[in-house]
């Protein structure tokens, strides 16, 4: 997965939603995880697409998770939606980059 097919996928999802890209914002978010982090992102008028593989990574959204050493999922999610929970399992700082789709207010 590159930021360019995250981008794609957004804004394909968009699409799928029955939204136009006019009416979001999109934006790449890097978020930096300490050392055995875990961090909740609450819910809102939003999703996001993880851009990179990234080892030591567990995303858990409503829709999906996404964990490259875990067994508690037989299909990984690149696309979360609702409240969404990023844990870093590594004992180094993690970079974890995303694309976040907001809808504006109508």
């Amino acid at each position: 997965m590159t930021t360019e097919t995250a981008m794609q996928i957004g804004i394909k999802r968009i699409s799928d939603l029955g939204h136009k890209e006019k009416d979001c914002y999109i934006h790449i978010r890097h978020f930096v995880l300490s050392p055995m982090e875990k961090r909740v992102i609450p819910q809102g008028l939003q999703f996001f697409v993880l851009a990179e593989e990234v080892q030591n990574l567990r995303i858990e959204s409503e829709i999906g998770v996404y964990d490259l050493l875990g067994d508690s999922a037989n299909e990984l999610q690149y696309v979360f939606e609702g409240s969404m929970e990023l844990t870093n399992y590594s004992a180094n700082p993690l970079h974890v980059i995303m694309i976040q789709v907001i809808f504006k207010h109508q």
